[in-house]
């Protein structure tokens, strides 16, 4: 009876742990948009293109969302150094300047 008992409990607890490795993965849904269920090399923007996704500012501090990956005045991208970020672009040291894609805000023919 004692047996039985256990071999219940294991098979329940075998069970629950076969259950909760198949379970989804949470997504952080602050991150920049991906394709889920697509590998990161599917997602990832090729290696001479850069993409600004989007630009995050507070106070002093200014980052910007590149492909992909988050990166601050001074950090490096395909080799160049981010040397300014403003509200809607960035800006760097090899001369080159990215900006956000401009939302149409008015109707046109009215």
């Amino acid at each position: 009876m004692l047996q039985a008992k256990i071999s219940q409990i294991l098979a329940f607890m075998l069970v629950c742990v076969a259950v909760a490795a198949q379970g989804e993965q949470l997504r952080d849904p602050t991150l920049p948009s991906v394709v889920v269920g697509t590998s990161s090399a599917q997602n990832a923007a090729p290696k001479t293109q850069i993409v600004l996704q989007s630009v995050m500012r507070a106070g002093k501090g200014s980052s910007a969302v590149i492909n992909g990956r988050i990166y601050e005045v001074g950090d490096r991208v395909l080799g160049s150094k981010i040397r300014r970020i403003d509200a809607d672009s960035v800006t760097l040291s090899s001369g080159r300047k990215f900006k956000l894609f401009e939302a149409i805000t008015e109707s046109v023919g009215k």
